[in-house]
C-alpha cells in the first residue's frame, strides 16, 4: 500500500507544478509503475498501467503537442491525473 501512497503523491505533486518539475514527477511516476509492475491484485496494477500509457501522451508545449496523435497539454492532463486520484480512492476504498 505505500507504493499506492506514493503514486498518489506524485499524482498531486504533478497537479501543483509545472515546467520542468512536473516532467520530472511525471517520470518518477511512470517509472514506478514500469520498473515495479508488482501491485496487490490486477484491479490496481490496470489502473496504474493505464496511467501510465496515458502520460506518455502528455506534451509540455503550450500548444499540446500533435493532437491528431493524440498528444494533449496541460488541461487534459489536470483530468487524466483527477480521473486517476478518483479510481485510486475508489480502489482504496473497497480495499
Amino acid at each position: 500500500m505505500e507504493k499506492i501512497h506514493t503514486i498518489k503523491e506524485l499524482l498531486h505533486t504533478i497537479k501543483r507544478t509545472s515546467g520542468w518539475p512536473r516532467i520530472e514527477s511525471i517520470r518518477s511516476l511512470q517509472n514506478m509503475i514500469l520498473d515495479e509492475p508488482d501491485m496487490p491484485d490486477d484491479n490496481i496494477q490496470q489502473i496504474f498501467s493505464d496511467l501510465a500509457y496515458d502520460l506518455n501522451f502528455y506534451d509540455n508545449d503550450p500548444e499540446g503537442g500533435d493532437k491528431a496523435l493524440g498528444y494533449y497539454g496541460d488541461d487534459k492532463l489536470m483530468e487524466v491525473v483527477e480521473a486517476a486520484i478518483k479510481k485510486i480512492e475508489a480502489y482504496e476504498a473497497d480495499n
